[in-house]
This record gives structure tokens, sequence and C-alpha cells, in this order.
């Protein structure tokens, strides 16, 4: 990374975090530790979120911040204890200068934000106690979000202030952190620059954001205790002051270690002091605001009991939370046409597109990835203009694809907001986008010596990182502003997706501030980027015109004949749609600019950008002859190639003998497999008794597990009669895809089964109702996309990587571990994504399932008959099982310290969850089911009659 790009003439491009110890004996029992603690937070407060949530005595004011904090606390513990727990593991503690000021910014952004929430809780105590008859209009509803949007505001100027000034500082050496995360006082120790300005910008923050809002709850808190002493019972003073109680406690526990931390500027040394100060910063005061809020508030404990026992009768969620007096639970979408047969051919023409649009994008991106002259910021941006795409049309075309099949297509509300919010932040992110993209072509032409320089590698992720940052806050502002509308009905959508204009049409309550907040939305969204464009390109077009050959002016010209084509479609018709304000009515004419928006659009990009490219047609060549081996990029820098060849694959047992009977044993396995499997599945659909969500599931389990074993055991098998097995590049790291993308699958249909058996258990009156066929629908998809995401940044993670030619793979198959292990390049980047990010995806769906069976066993310990709970139970055993055998055996392999790795016992507990577990799985399920073995009596019944006949 070049940090010269910013001014900045540092030699430090790395530091190195020296953590909370450096015994090797005390790694594990610290990881574990934090772990649980970190675990313990996240559902602690994601606990307090669903309470608010679902009860209605929680619909105020005060829980309404609480809840907030609760977010704010998650994402406060993130930042930082992911991280921690890597560096525990592995003894690379190296952090990337760009990643450490990333860290540093999002943890004075939550922090901050945290200081004025508690500010503004302590106004809203003062407000109920002191002025209770006026309370709920000095604390309306838009006070409320007007307070957390402003909270939010303060703490983002300071914390992109602090986070620019230190970007400023140079850092010559050393580059040693004596803490377990980057924060100001420790970074500037390292500083070879004066320090004198970021002091004093830190004194004034502290100031600003510690003192003042201290100061504001003090004055806050001496009129709420003036109030109460006047009041004369004890009971009633009693009542007023446990209210606050528990805010004070948070108070006291978060001001004292933030004061202790910076405002000591005299002494900004690091010690072990600090890393106490520390950890109960962004450790145990976010793991400990759950239980100081639930711990003496009956009203918090009874509504933690019901997201336990499943008693609540706002669970799922209700649209009309906060005061919405909306009555529509789910919208019908009528969607392009009401015939039926032009319905069928609209079908094919979209699916087709929709193919089309996803292949046409992936191997854009698969070219600006094989293809060297490529590795240019242009292709940077262009490929993730491609990725923005393939993420806008899953949004929309999938879910019209199944209403055309369905003839009539009812949408919950909370998936119509949600597709809402997800379409605008990708279309604002390809707004933005467009804009560094007009951008880079002015540098390259204009300012073609210092192109290198002033579009960096720093500088493009700088500028994705903006317009990610910017489209999010829009899509947000638009979706709050939406969910608060009322909704009385009628209910129908006279659109195929739900967006802006055809819901305000819906709603029975004004829609003046929406409409005000859509033409400030279109206009920063689309006018002012139009603008920063039109002048890019009159720039250029004045450069390329003093150019004196015709031949050179062509050639500049063509470099941006592309992007101006993309950006007339783009922006013509998302003005055609959104900034004619007058009329908000949906039309047919709406629903044709709705095609052009969500697939005309991004399946035209990657033709536009191929059509007149020799570059990208030379490289789209090769991916598709494949006469080129795959080079990947580093996550370091784009120039740092490898090309790779192939792999030595080793098997379950080290040797060149070969083992026939492990190879018989592991085929009738692998037989069993797919008999007992795809059994389960033609039974799931074929008999009309397993018509259920639960069936639903498990046929897609089985499936999942057919696919699961059939990337693994065949190369096994092999491996098994001829003991090395070599494996070319491309089909290791297809392997490593497609297993991870199988696994993850999994894990989170096995969450989707234990919430089926919770609501079932739970809420058998409301079952029906609850798992609908869309949500079961909607549950299955998210487990396919979440996991297909997550295998794709980790397999284009750990490609990047260099290896050794015809590298020896100690396993059966090629695994993110033991491509890890064999990487001759620098694996703290993979590994650290990997970390954080698989821990989240695999812990989410455990936990999960834990907090499902946990108010299963409540729900099942409160039947009073043995019968009641043993049939209750019976439901439940065979996925317990399951999931025991499944997420132990991961959690061994992957989660474990890198001292204790071991291959051969890699190797089998892989055996475990990648063969053993999908192989009894079917017999798990019907053994003690007895529909199930009655539809497999029926079906085989079915089978013999026509024989006996």
């Amino acid at each position: 990374m070049d940090l010269g790009a910013s001014g900045n003439d540092s030699c430090v491009t790395t530091f190195v975090i020296l953590g909370l110890t450096e015994t090797p004996a005390v790694r594990p029992i610290l990881f574990a530790i934090f772990l649980l603690a970190y675990v313990a937070t996240i559902g602690g407060n994601f606990s307090i979120l669903a309470a608010i949530l679902i009860e209605p005595k929680l619909h105020t004011p005060m829980y309404f911040f609480l809840g907030n904090l609760s977010v704010l606390d998650v994402g406060c513990i993130t930042v930082t204890v992911p991280v921690m727990l890597k560096h525990f593991l592995s003894n690379d503690r190296h952090i990337l200068y760009g990643a450490c000021l990333s860290q540093l910014f999002f943890f004075h952004l939550l922090a901050g934000t945290d200081c004025f929430l508690l500010t503004v809780m302590a106004y809203d105590r003062y407000l109920a106690i002191c002025h209770p008859l006026t309370y709920s209009t000095h604390m309306s509803w838009r006070i409320q979000k007007a307070s957390v949007c402003l909270s939010c505001l303060f703490s983002f100027s300071n914390a992109l202030t602090q986070t620019v000034a230190l970007s400023t500082l140079k850092f010559c050496g050393p580059n040693i952190i004596n803490h377990f995360y980057c924060d100001l006082p420790q970074l500037f120790q390292l500083s070879c620059s004066s320090i004198q300005l970021n002091e004093q910008l830190l004194f004034v923050a502290a100031a600003f954001m510690g003192v003042v809002p201290l100061v504001l709850i003090t004055v806050s808190y001496g009129h709420v205790a003036a109030a109460v002493l006047r009041i004369r019972s004890s009971e009633g003073r009693k009542k007023a002051f446990s209210t606050c109680g528990s805010h004070l406690t948070v108070v006291g526990i978060f001001y004292g270690t933030g004061v202790f931390s910076y405002m000591r500027l005299g002494s900004v040394e690091a010690s072990d002091k600090d890393k106490g100060i520390g950890i109960l910063n962004t450790v145990i005061s976010p793991m400990l605001n759950p239980l100081i809020y639930s711990l003496r508030n009956p009203d918090v404990q009874g509504a933690l009991r019901k997201v336990l026992r499943g008693r609540s009768q706002q669970w799922p969620m209700e649209p009309g939370v906060w005061g919405n007096r909306t009555t529509v639970t789910e919208f019908v979408l009528l969607g392009l046409t009401g015939n039926v047969r032009l319905q069928l051919i609209l079908f094919v023409v979209f699916f087709f597109a929709y193919i089309l649009t996803v292949g046409g994008n992936f191997s854009i991106l698969a070219a600006i990835f094989v293809e060297p002259k490529l590795h240019t910021p242009m292709y940077y941006f262009l490929g993730t203009l491609s990725l923005l795409d393939i993420g806008c049309i899953n949004v929309t075309v999938p879910p019209m694809l199944v209403c055309l099949l369905a003839h009539q297509c009812r949408v919950p509300y909370t998936a119509c907001i949600s597709q809402l919010f997800f379409f605008h932040l990708l279309a604002g992110v390809d707004c933005h986008l467009l804009t560094a993209m007009a951008y880079d072509r002015y540098l390259a032409i204009c300012q073609p010596l210092t192109y290198s320089i002033r579009m960096s590698r720093e500088v493009q992720v700088i500028l994705v990182g903006i317009c990610c940052t910017v489209s999010f806050i829009n899509a947000l502002t638009h979706t709050v502003a939406v969910s608060v509308l009322d909704f009385c009905g009628p209910n129908v959508v006279n659109h195929f997706y739900c967006d802006l204009p055809p819901l305000f049409q819906l709603s029975c309550s004004s829609i003046h501030l929406n409409g005000q907040l859509l033409f400030v939305g279109a206009t920063f969204m689309g006018v002012v980027p139009m603008i920063l464009i039109s002048v890019s390109y009159a720039n250029v077009a004045a450069a390329v015109l003093r150019i004196r050959s015709a031949e050179g002016r062509k050639k500049a010209f063509s470099t941006c004949g592309s992007h101006l084509t993309v950006v007339c479609i783009f922006y013509g018709t998302g003005f055609f749609s959104y900034m004619r304000l007058g009329s908000v009515s949906a039309s047919d004419k709406d629903k044709g600019i709705g095609i052009f928006n969500t697939i005309l659009n991004p399946m035209l990009n990657p033709v536009i950008y191929s059509l007149r490219n020799p570059d990208v047609q030379g490289a789209l060549k090769r991916v598709l002859t494949g006469k080129r081996h795959l080079v990947y990029l580093t996550s370091m820098a784009v120039s740092n190639l490898t090309y790779r060849s192939q792999f030595q694959l080793l098997g379950l047992m080290d040797g060149t003998d070969a083992h026939p009977l492990l190879f018989l044993l592991f085929l009738s396995i692998y037989l069993l497999n797919a008999l007992g499997n795809l059994s389960m599945v033609v039974l799931v659909r074929s008999d009309g008794a397993l018509c259920s969500p639960m069936y639903y599931f498990l046929g897609h389990l089985s499936l999942v597990d057919v696919c699961f074993t059939t990337v693994t055991v065949p190369r096994l098998l092999a491996t098994l009669i001829h003991p090395v097995q070599v494996v070319s590049f491309q089909a290791c790291f297809a392997q490593m895809y497609f297993f991870v993308a199988l696994g993850i699958t999994e894990s989170y249909l096995l969450a989707a089964m234990s919430y089926d058996r919770a609501v079932a258990v739970c809420r058998p009156l409301h079952y029906g109702t609850v798992m609908t066929p869309w949500r079961c629908l909607a549950l299955v998809a998210a487990s396919w996309a979440v996991a297909h995401l997550h295998s794709l940044l980790h397999t284009l993670l750990i490609s990047a990587l260099s290896y050794p030619p015809s590298a020896p793979v100690h396993h059966f198959f090629c695994d993110m571990t033991v491509m890890l292990s064999l990487a001759t390049s620098d694996t703290s980047v993979a590994e650290t994504a990997i970390f954080s990010e698989g821990l989240a995806v695999v812990l989410t769906p455990l936990l999960l399932v834990s907090l499902s069976y946990a108010r299963i066993l409540v729900a099942v310990l409160g039947v009073r008959t043995t019968g009641g709970r043993r049939r209750a139970f019976s439901t439940c055993g065979a996925h317990l099982v399951v999931v025991s055998l499944f997420f132990g055996s991961v959690l061994s392999v992957y989660f474990r310290p890198s001292s204790s790795y071991s291959a051969r016992y890699d190797r089998l507990a892989s055996v475990v969850y990648a063969v053993v577990t999908p192989t009894l799985n079917p017999f798990i399920y019907s053994l003690r089911n007895k529909e199930v073995k009655g539809a497999l009596k029926r079906g085989l019944r079915r089978r013999a009659a026509p024989q006996n006949e």
C-alpha cells in the first residue's frame, strides 16, 4: 500500500499488535474467555433488542434509545474483539496501516455515539420525571429519531477528524503497538512527527465528547433528584429513582473508563493498566449493559421471558412498532401482467435475461482477475460495478420470477421494506461509482503524469468506501421514513417490486416529509453526481480537443465512450422514475422504466464495456478458452501476481500404499448417502403427508448433503486407490468454493429448521401464519445466498496467495486451513477476514439454534403431562443429534489454536462432518419418525403395485 498517496511519507505499512499477553500457554485460556464474552455480549444485546421489539410495553422513548445502545454495543465489541481473538490463535499479529485506521475510525464513531446517546437518555429521564404531562410532546417519535441521528452525526464528524489528523502523521518505525487494538494514545507514541496538533484535537474532542455530555447528564440528574425529593411518599421516590439507577450505573462505568483513557495527555505511554481499561471499555461494558438494564427492570424481564417462552403475540414483529398504526401485514404485487399465458412467456424471457446478466457480469469479473492488463483503477471500478449489478438484479428478479409462476404474489411487510432498502443501497452505490469512474477518466486524460499517485490503490478503496457509506445512509433514511408511514389498506402494489412511489400511493398518512426526502435524496444521489460527471467530461473534452492528431483524439475518446453510454442509460431512467414528484401513481410506463433499471441496465453493462474494448475481449477469450493459467490479485497490491500449476493431494492416509478396504468402506458410505438423501428428497416431493415446512427444509438439507459429499468423496476414493493425486489449481479452489458454500448452507438450514421447531412447539396456534410458504422460501434462499457470498470471499482471498509448485496437501480435499498453511506469501489479511467474518457466519446459526432450543426447553418444561413433554421433545431429538454432530466437528477443526494443529486429527474430524454426518441425516430423521416411515411404505407400495398387476 502506498502511503504517499495521501501526502504521508511514512515507511511503516503494517503495525504489530502485542495484544494482552505473549505467553503461549495463556492464549488459549484468554481465547476461550473472550470468545464466551463476545458470544454473551451479542446474545445479551440481541435479546434486549428482541424484547423491545416484541413487547408493546417497551415501545417507549426510553427503550427506543436502549435498543439503539444495544446495537452500538454489538458494533463496538465487533470492531475490536474478533481481531483480538484471531491474534490469540495466530503468531502473526500484523495489521495493515489502512486496517488499523479503519478500526480506529469505527471504534471512535461507535463510542462517540454511545456518549451522546447516554446524554439523550438522561434528558429523556429528566422529561419523564420533571415534565410528565408534556413528556409525549417533548419526546415525540420525530424527536427520538432526530436525537439518534444527531448523535451519529456528531460522532461521525469527530471520528473522521481524528482519523484524518492521524493519517497525516509520519510513522518511520518502530511499529509495535502495546495494546490489543489501534487507538490514539498508542499511535501517537509511535509517530516520528509532531503530535501537538493531534493532542490538541484529542483534548478538544475529549472535552466535547466527554465533558459536555457528562455536564448535561449531571444537570439532568440534578433536576431529577430535586424533583424526586419533592415527592412525599417514599414509595413514589423509590419508583422514580428505580427508572434512573440502571442508566446511572452504565454512565459511571462508561465515562469513568473513557476519561481515564483520553484525558491524561501528559502520559500517552501504553501500559497493562491501559489494556485493562481497554477491556472494560470494549468488552466488559457492552457485556454488562443488557444485564444492568434487565436485572431490576420487571418490564424487560417479562419481555425476555416471552422471548424465551414464545408467548408474545407480537412475534414475529408486526409493522406498526413505535406508534405506527399500520394494519397491513403484507402487500400484493400485481407484477407485469395478469395474463396467465403471457406470464409464462415473460418468465422464460426474464429467466434468460437473469442468467445472461449474472453470467456476463461474472465473466467481466473473471476477465479482470485473470488479465494483468486490466489490473488498473478503471477496471477495479468496473469490477465493483459488475458486482453491484449482480446484487441489484438478485434483489428484484428472483422474487419476480416466483410471482410469474405463482400467478399471485404476496409479500410480507418486512420483506417488502427489506427489498426497498437493498435496492436503493445498491442503486445508490451505482450512482456514486459512475462518478468515481468519470473522475478516474479525468485524471487519466488530463493528469497522466500524476495519475498513479492520485489514483493509488488506497484512493480507489476510499472512493468505493465513500460510495457505499453515502448510499447506505440514503437507503436507510428512505427505509426508516417509509416504515413510519401508516398503511391501512388497500395493499395492492401496481409494480413488480417494492419501490417508493407505489408505496407512497398506498399510505393513509401524510407523505409530505417522504416526498421532500425523496427529492433531496434524488438530488444528492442523482443531480450532484451528474454535475460532477459533466464537469469531469467537460475537462476531458477540452483536453482531448487540444490533441493535434486525430488518432490520439480517437484513442482518448474511446476510453470514455462505454462509460458515457452507461451513464446516460442509468441516469435517464433514474431521473424519470424519481424526479417527478407531482405524480407518484404507478403505471405501465413505470414498470417499463423499472425493467430498464433492474434488468436491462445490468445486462447491457458487460456488453457495452466489452464490445469495443480489445483488452476486455482478449481477457474474455482467455477465460472462455482456458489458454491462460488463472492469475489472482493479492490483497496487498494489484501488481503482486503469481502463476500456479497444481497441487499433490495426499489423501486420508500419508504414504504410497493403496487401501482397498477403506475404498470399499467409503464407497459403501457414499452410495448409502446418495440413496438415503435422494430417497428423502423424492419422498418430500411426492408424498402429500410431508407437505409441511419441516419436511420442506429437510428436503433441501438432503439435497445439500448429496452435493456436499459429492464434492469430496469421489476424490477421496481416488486417493485410496492411487494415493498421490495431482490436482490443478483451478480444480482445487473450485472444490474449496463448493465445499465451503454447501457447508455454510447446511448450517443455516439447520438454523432455519430449529426456528421452525421453536414456532411449532412454542406457538402452535400461529404456526400456519408464521411459517408461510413465502417465509420458508425466503429462509432457504437466504441460506444459499449467504453461503455463496461467504464462500466466494474466502476462495478469492486464499487463491490470491502464492504457493510453491506441486505443493503437497496433507488432506483428502482442498480445505481452507491446509491451503493457508501451504502459502508462501503473507496470510494475515486472509486469516483476519476468514476468522472475523467466518466467526460471524458459523456462530450466527449456532447462536440461533441455541436460542430456539432454549425457548423450546422453557415451553416444554411448562407442559404438565409427561406424555406431552415426550411428544414435544420427540419432534426435536433428531434435529438436535444432527446439529451436535455437525457443529461439534466443524468447531473442533476451524476454531482452535494454531499451536494445536494436527493434520491427522483434521482429516478424521473432517470425515465426521463431510462424510459421516450427511450419510446419517436421512436415517436419524426417519428412524423414529412415523410420518417418514409411512411415506416410505406408501412409496414402496406404489412401486410394487404396477409390477403385481
